[in-house]
């Protein structure tokens, strides 16, 4: 069962599949009075009806007949300010682990439910420690380090705001398979989306938007290490510790707070680079303000620093743009093509458009090779209507 959507690019002799983590496809069940069993099939899929009379769009759905419950799962009551019932809400997750034994799942006010497939009666929770005049708010999904098909570590984020002062400070914190706290990184500002960890388990990638001195926010990319212990497997560290922050440089324009990342990681030969995809997100619109799609890559430095400090990384600008992406960016597993929302535009860089050169350091500001506008009401212009 599953969802491709593909743009038909006859024209350049090219068919690529744009995106598959923007489709949702469930299947319900439902017992009839009379016994008979019917099946009620939703597809849910984020895309455009046209990318251009050259980029149609196709859907492929193959969809089961009949499904059925194996088990159901209800979040207890809260027990914090935000309200009585909890709920999960846009950026919380749902993730599975790789022998779909456990199921974790983030909700609004920081609380991780880890459900046991098996016997959902042993399944476990972890709730964040709260201080009176804090509220603290969860928009992060859960990220797992897995190994020879058992969780390490299960790692996200909350933000806490000051009631009284609007100041927001971050926690990043990893539990281990049964939702068990093994340690906590403090970061100001407010962490968007989930965090990403690397491929060899011993650093996780988090947005991290921190206000300036005036208050306007500034996108950036924080580096959170594994502090190893006397094993090395990445699990058993006890304590982590932020090694890098690298933000957008100073250059003259107004500071841009970054939306939720999209990472991958790219092998070169014998190593694995990693290469983390953020775009701007909502911002205070100003004269002559600009959003635009950033990358983050090892320097060139990355080996001799071991990978800590700021000058072990690079923050490189794939393009600028004029309206907010409120979406995550959308890229293939080589990093060769960038697909991104933004107001009421779609807009692709494909592999021919040097997206790899950009990593490389080669170039920077590449131009997309389309953009498809959608029409509307004047004010679809404005991505937050």
């Amino acid at each position: 069962m599953g969802v491709v959507i593909k743009p038909d690019m006859s024209s350049d002799n090219s068919t690529m599949e744009i995106c598959r983590r923007h489709a949702s496809l469930s299947a319900l069940t439902r017992n009839s009075t009379t016994s008979a069993t019917r099946a009620v099939f939703t597809l849910l899929v984020l895309c455009f009806a046209t990318l251009s009379s050259h980029h149609n769009v196709f859907v492929e759905a193959n969809f089961r007949n009949r499904g059925r419950v194996k088990w159901t799962y209800d979040l207890p009551p809260s027990i914090t300010s935000l309200g009585d019932q909890r709920r999960v809400i846009r950026g919380n997750a749902v993730q599975v682990s790789q022998d779909g034994g456990r199921v974790f799942v983030t909700e609004r006010d920081g609380g991780v439910h880890v459900v046991r497939t098996g016997d959902v009666s042993r399944s476990t929770g972890f709730h964040p420690v709260t201080q009176n005049g804090v509220t603290t708010s969860c928009s992060s999904g859960v990220a797992l380090q897995e190994s020879k098909g058992s969780v390490e570590y299960a790692v996200y984020a909350v933000v806490d705001t000051n009631d009284a002062t609007g100041a927001t400070r971050s926690r990043v914190m990893a539990l281990d398979k049964d939702g068990v706290l093994i340690w906590t990184v403090s970061l100001n500002g407010s962490v968007v989306g989930t965090p990403y960890i690397s491929a060899d388990g011993t650093r996780i990638y988090v947005v991290n938007n921190e206000p300036n001195s005036d208050g306007a926010m500034r996108g950036g990319i924080s580096v959170i290490r594994l502090l190893q212990d006397d094993t090395a497997t990445p699990g058993a560290s006890r304590t982590a510790q932020v090694t890098a922050t690298i933000r957008q440089t100073d250059d003259g324009d107004a500071p841009m707070p970054f939306g939720p990342p999209t990472a991958v990681s790219v092998r070169q030969g014998a190593n694995t680079k990693d290469v983390i995809f953020v775009a701007v997100g909502d911002y205070a619109e100003t004269a002559g303000a600009r959003a635009g799609a950033y990358v983050l890559v090892p320097s060139d430095s990355f080996d001799r620093l071991g990978g800590q400090g700021e000058e072990a990384y690079s923050l490189r600008l794939v393009s600028d743009y004029p309206l907010p992406a409120l979406v995550r960016p959308t890229v293939n597993s080589a990093a060769t093509n960038l697909y991104l929302a933004h107001g009421n535009r779609l807009t692709g860089w494909d592999e021919g458009q040097n997206i790899a050169r950009v990593i490389d350091g080669g170039s920077e500001d590449v131009f997309p090779e389309w953009e498809q506008r959608f029409q509307g009401p004047d004010d679809n212009e404005d991505a937050r209507t």
